[in-house]
């Protein structure tokens, strides 16, 4: 915990706080002119009012001396109103408190894990991530040949791996890939993608790819529609593995 605390006061707080302040200094400034303009505007007017109105009652009833204090009351609301704005600049990093941990279990191990202990040491990728290259490579081509227009997601995105285009209409359809090798039976599909899938029954696709170990043979890619409509996630729950037996597969339209 003095490691990951020492690491956040050295490394994420003042990056952190120069960006609150970034963002509060805009904001101050914003609120600021706002209060300076409708304030100063109303002195401006009482001020102009009190020279028109000394010696006499003006219309309304107001002296030169009530106009003098109306000035000085919005005088004083201003300066109040500016003191207020200067300390909500006025901004500190205090030391962090560490109140959870996590731990980050890549993917690829998490797939390794679920598939049967008994599967033959073939059935394994070599490479988990040229797998996924390869799987998501073929359904960009697969999406290409039906007509869309698909673009590959940042590797950090949750819920699915490429947007694809219907070029006439516009919409959108979002398709998670799970790249397999030749002989794996189940799949692991994260909470986010699950959800994403409910969210957007009719526009999320569920792309399998078996991907063979001869790297000059062509993947086979199917898609399933509607992969998750009866499939409940527990908010504690991130993942959950599925044997490819569950799914309705369908060639790609």
């Amino acid at each position: 915990s003095d490691t990951a605390r020492r690491h956040a006061i050295t490394r994420l707080c003042p990056s952190h706080l120069a960006e609150i302040r970034r963002a509060t200094e805009h904001r101050v400034g914003r609120v600021r002119s706002m209060v300076e303009e409708r304030l100063g505007s109303r002195i401006r007017y009482w001020d102009a009012y009190q020279y028109e109105a000394t010696g006499k009652r003006s219309r309304g009833g107001f002296t030169a001396g009530h106009a003098r204090n109306f000035a000085d009351d919005l005088a004083a609301r201003l300066e109040s109103r500016n003191d207020e704005l200067d300390r909500e600049l006025q901004l500190s990093s205090r030391p962090p408190d560490i109140v959870a941990g996590a731990v980050v279990v890549p993917q690829g191990l998490l797939d390794r894990i679920a598939a049967p202990s008994s599967d033959a040491p073939t059935v394994h990728a070599r490479d988990v991530s040229e797998v996924d290259r390869r799987a998501v490579e073929a359904v960009m081509k697969t999406e290409r040949a039906l007509k869309r227009i698909p673009e590959e997601m940042p590797h950090n995105n949750e819920g699915y791996d490429i947007e694809s285009r219907q070029p006439d209409t516009g919409g959108l359809y979002f398709i998670e890939v799970k790249g397999r090798i030749e002989g794996a039976d189940t799949v692991t599909v994260s909470r986010s993608q699950i959800i994403h899938a409910q969210n957007s029954p009719d526009r999320y696709i569920l792309a399998v790819v078996k991907v063979p170990e001869d790297r000059t043979a062509a993947p086979t890619v199917r898609y399933v529609r509607r992969p998750f409509d009866d499939v409940e996630v527990g908010y504690r729950k991130y993942s959950i593995n599925f044997a490819l037996s569950e799914f309705a597969f369908e060639p790609p339209s």
